[in-house]
């Protein structure tokens, strides 16, 4: 019987991938700080190793391996789009922009890129290309389009006073919001004077994005 093949670097790094999928944040960080030891350069150590510090907050080291994997694969992205996200959240919106422009030339068919990228660039006050992102990324969802996409949407279009098939998309947003999506809250006050909508919006937003903010009998009545 011939030897086993040994475990590639890249092997091992994606074994890490798994372990973080299953939640086991700390063996999967030793497995790459250790693929990174002995290749400092291995592409998917550097990826992994980056989002693993997204998802503990750590931007700033998640935009340097990020970024050093998108300079080791120009053509991976992933790295853009991950890149992308940590700059978002860093505040720097040109650079994040300028990634995930990238990102979306390698994926066009990718609407969450398109969705960021609409993020970065109506931060840079570029609401013209923010909305025809937006527009791209609920093409592309179709039916997925959630109501925080949409309300980006609906929100770049009216501020550019961009009427064409904005009534149609208010209308599926305030659907989406009666079965329990939420929507920007200061967007559908603009849309809609429905009060019983608005407070369903105003608990589903808190409820999903401002968990600990939000007592345990919000629910009840008060007088």
């Amino acid at each position: 019987m011939p030897p086993p093949l040994p475990i590639s670097n890249a092997d091992r790094a994606r074994r890490a991938a798994g372990l973080m999928e299953r939640g086991q944040l700390k063996p999967a960080e030793r497995l790459l700080k250790d693929v990174l030891k002995a290749e400092p350069r291995q592409f998917d150590a550097l990826l992994w190793l980056g989002v693993l510090h997204g998802m503990r907050g750590d931007d700033a080291s998640a935009a340097r391996l990020l970024a050093q994997a998108a300079e080791r694969n120009p053509a991976s992205d992933a790295a853009l789009y991950n890149l992308g996200q940590a700059l978002i959240r860093l505040g720097r919106h040109a650079d994040a922009a300028e990634a995930l422009t990238k990102a979306a030339a390698l994926a066009p068919a990718a609407a969450h890129v398109h969705e960021k990228l609409g993020d970065s660039l109506r931060q840079l006050g570029r609401l013209e290309d923010a909305a025809r992102h937006f527009a791209s990324a609920v093409e592309l969802s179709d039916q997925r389009a959630g109501a925080m996409l949409l309300s980006s949407l609906v929100e770049a279009k009216r501020r550019i006073c961009d009427w064409a098939g904005l009534e149609a998309l208010e209308t599926r947003l305030m659907g989406l919001v009666a079965r329990g999506e939420p929507a920007e809250p200061l967007l559908l006050s603009y849309i809609t004077d429905d009060a019983a909508l608005l407070k369903r919006n105003a608990v589903a937003y808190a409820t999903r994005f401002l968990p600990t903010l939000v007592p345990p009998d919000l629910a009840t009545p008060r007088f």
